[in-house]
């Protein structure tokens, strides 16, 4: 990184020995901004506008982005004299685009800007012309992989301080201050990328130790309910073995929620094995759905009546995957609102049936921002209980049978999801 002094002294140098070479002048810019190595896009840029404002002989050298958010120009690269620091402090360093101005001008047409007496131009901002003092300007537009992303601007308070000889350079340097700013764009989003995958890395392995040690507690917990159950049920203690019978259903519910926790350890690494076997999957997916329910949390279940469908899958894998979707539709749902459950045989292409069992909920449905991500680890919405690893393990084990877990966009009575897969009828032989 090239110092602001050092910057100086290279251009008091260059003056004399370059006066009458711009391409030169052109050139060694250029050279120093490639030299620029920063891990953000604003060091980048700042570092930017201060190697040009000398190279320029300005007062003051912007590097404009806009920020579509806000509709605005936002000087991200400021240079380091006092001019900027006049305009930070007036708010100048934002300019929203309904304000108009040369500046946006220049940004939403792509037309370069020079005069030598803004102070007359009554196009210019009456703040940079009165507050700043800004008697000389020049604007180019700012194009970074050929999208217009803002502009470079750079004044001064002497009139006619620029020449065309300093547009055509300025223009020059805009697109080599545009690769710059993507180079640095790139950078940040690889450094962002390895922090985020240290810290994925790092929760992974906590979440695992934790799973261990919970089914360990959770072991002797469950040993000590079933006996006290047979004592209860000597004993014809019908309120004791009710509480006893819902403390298992928690304990179960808990029991899932670690497998799913070691279960995303090991389908990461590939150790997961899919064991197939013929299954009858209305059973399978009524047996699932009565596990489940409960008086105020109903689950209406819809199977073929015309076809007994049989396949071969994984049926423990299978549960697990439809119990993450019950179970999630079960906490979205209104109290009293059914979850439907339906299984359906579909054609695909070449002849090929499919099986689809469709999971749908009556709650607000999915945020359109966690959409994106819905199937990714520890993906949960600022409401959602639960760790968010439900939808990612039930994919998983839908993709294992060939198949797939899909949101339906299309569906907006609540959530709805569709786990499908090839079926394979008992008869045949599976490797």
């Amino acid at each position: 990184m090239l110092s602001l002094e050092k910057e100086v002294n290279m251009h008091q140098n260059g003056a004399q020995k370059h006066a009458e070479e711009p391409q030169d002048k052109l050139l060694v810019c250029l050279e120093n901004l490639l030299s620029i190595d920063a891990l953000n896009v604003q060091s980048a840029l700042r570092q930017a506008s201060d190697l040009l404002v000398v190279t320029l002989g300005a007062e003051k050298i912007d590097i404009f982005v806009f920020d579509s958010e806000v509709n605005t120009l936002v000087a991200i690269g400021v240079s380091n004299t006092d001019m900027a620091a006049r305009q930070q402090a007036l708010g100048l360093d934002k300019l929203p685009l309904a304000n108009g101005g040369r500046e946006v001008e220049v940004f939403e047409t792509g037309k370069p800007y020079m005069s030598g007496h803004a102070d007359l131009d009554t196009g210019m901002l009456p703040g940079v012309k009165y507050e700043l003092g800004v008697r000389s300007m020049m604007i180019v537009p700012l194009d970074v992989q050929a999208e217009r992303r803002g502009l470079l601007a750079a004044a001064s308070g002497r009139t006619e301080a620029f020449n065309m000889s300093d547009l055509r350079f300025l223009q020059g340097v805009g697109r080599w201050v545009g690769m710059v700013m993507h180079r640095a764009e790139l950078v940040e989003k690889a450094t962002e990328d390895i922090a985020e995958r240290a810290r994925q890395t790092t929760a992974d392995e906590m979440v695992t130790v934790l799973a261990h040690d919970l089914n360990n507690y959770l072991t002797p917990i469950a040993g000590r309910i079933d006996l006290v159950r047979r004592r209860a049920q000597r004993e014809s203690r019908e309120d004791d073995l009710r509480d006893l019978r819902e403390a298992s259903r928690a304990l179960k519910r808990m029991h899932t929620m670690i497998n799913d926790l070691l279960d995303t350890e090991r389908l990461d690494q590939g150790i997961v094995s899919i064991v197939r076997e013929p299954v009858d999957l209305a059973s399978l997916v009524k047996g699932v759905a009565s596990s489940l329910q409960t008086a105020d949390c109903p689950i209406n279940v819809q199977v073929p009546v015309d076809r007994h469908v049989v396949t071969h899958v994984d049926s423990t894998r299978l549960s697990q995957a439809l119990e993450n979707l019950l179970s999630n539709a079960l906490k979205h749902s209104p109290q009293g609102y059914p979850v439907d459950v339906r299984l359906e045989i579909s054609q695909q292409e070449g002849s090929e049936e499919w099986v689809a069992i469709t999971v749908r909920d009556g709650g607000a449905g999915v945020p359109t921002e966690l959409v994106p991500r819905l199937f990714e680890r520890f993906a949960v919405g600022a409401d959602s209980p639960g760790l968010g690893m439900g939808l990612y393990v039930a994919r998983s084990i839908a993709r294992a049978h060939g198949g797939t877990l899909e949101l339906e966009e299309e569906y907006k009575g609540g959530a709805g999801f569709r786990l499908s897969f090839p079926l394979q009828p008992a008869e045949e032989q599976v490797a």
